[in-house]
């Protein structure tokens, strides 16, 4: 009897500390804290770091660029940041009655422990087998989805003014989605500083317009690149995804598309302009890449989920008739 209440104990007070902290990771999520976000680099390079804080600040706007109205959720960000707060107070308050159930050898909280937790595991195998079955729609409205912001927001000219400027000691300012070296914009002020900015088209828009886009599409446009570099595949479903506008002149792909070798150089100095199946990428969407993995470690991680639930609902009901034993 010990045994199996100090083993029950220890389980749900590790589930207690995992709910807490997914609902601390909701809560970082709706606050967007910039210290916090700042501590947790995902992208460096030798122009630009990128922290969590821009990734999220990116993903609150929608595929024009503009942040929804209605009284709907407005972002991508904020229902993770929900579902991740509701999700960890669940887990919370299940791990807390079965802690107490055991500790105090409470049949009434271990039978409530085990029903509602039974309860929990028909719904996740009911939601399982609803995206399953509606899996084909789900990934192919992600899919355009994901096609509309690539469309909109990568730049091979962002990171290339961003290293210009960095260079040049200079401050950035945000601007939108670039085109070919048609015009040049001589200077933009910013809280008091000069920029001056090579291949900008004329019809950009005022300050606001460009203060509210660049940072946006040189965000993208790294995270993208480091996204094809990292699962070998190039746009979201092939390289046909790529606007000519968004690379350079004569460029098919961008340099991320292609195979490097070991040094990290090109294997293939012309496969941007000549991509092969021998030096690129080309063919090979990240959308079904990601989707792969994704699709892998959700089962691994679905599978140890669903055991430790049954252990859990198998260690209540053994703790509650062992307490109905001893009482009796």
């Amino acid at each position: 009897m010990e045994l199996v209440r100090y083993t029950f104990c220890i389980f749900n007070g590790i589930f207690c500390i995992v709910g807490v902290a997914l609902v601390g990771s909701g809560i970082w999520l709706l606050l967007d804290d910039p210290m916090l976000g700042s501590s947790f680099r995902i992208i460096q390079s030798s122009d630009e770091e990128l922290s969590t804080s821009s990734l999220s600040a990116l993903l609150k706007l929608t595929p024009h660029g503009e942040e929804q109205g209605g009284g709907g959720p407005q972002t991508m960000v904020v229902p993770l940041g929900y579902i991740c707060i509701i999700f960890g107070l669940s887990i919370f308050f299940l791990s807390f009655i079965g802690y107490c159930g055991a500790l105090q050898d409470s049949m009434c909280l271990l039978g409530t422990f085990a029903v509602l937790l039974g309860f929990i595991i028909v719904l996740e195998i009911i939601a399982v087998s609803f995206f399953f079955y509606n899996r084909p729609a789900v990934e192919a409205a992600a899919r355009d989805h994901f096609k509309m912001i690539l469309q909109q927001k990568y730049s091979f000219f962002a990171k290339n003014l961003s290293a210009n400027a960095r260079r040049e000691g200079r401050v950035l300012n945000r601007f939108p989605n670039l085109r070919e070296e048609t015009t040049t914009i001589e200077s933009i002020s910013h809280e008091r500083t000069d920029l001056k900015l090579e291949g900008m088209p004329m019809s950009m828009g005022d300050d606001a317009e460009l203060k509210n886009n660049f940072k946006e599409i040189l965000i993208f446009t790294k995270v993208m690149d480091a996204t094809m570099k990292l699962y070998l595949c190039c746009g979201v479903t092939d390289y046909t995804d790529f606007k000519p506008e968004q690379l350079p002149e004569e460029h098919l792909i961008p340099e991320a598309c292609c195979k490097f070798s070991d040094d990290m150089s090109l294997k293939d100095p012309d496969c941007v302009t000549k991509p092969t199946f021998g030096n690129s990428w080309y063919h090979v969407g990240c959308f079904q890449r990601i989707v792969e993995n994704v699709t892998d470690l959700a089962i691994v991680i679905g599978v140890i989920l669903g055991l430790l639930q049954i252990v859990g609902v198998i260690f209540a009901i053994s703790g509650a008739m062992m307490v109905a034993k001893n009482r009796t």
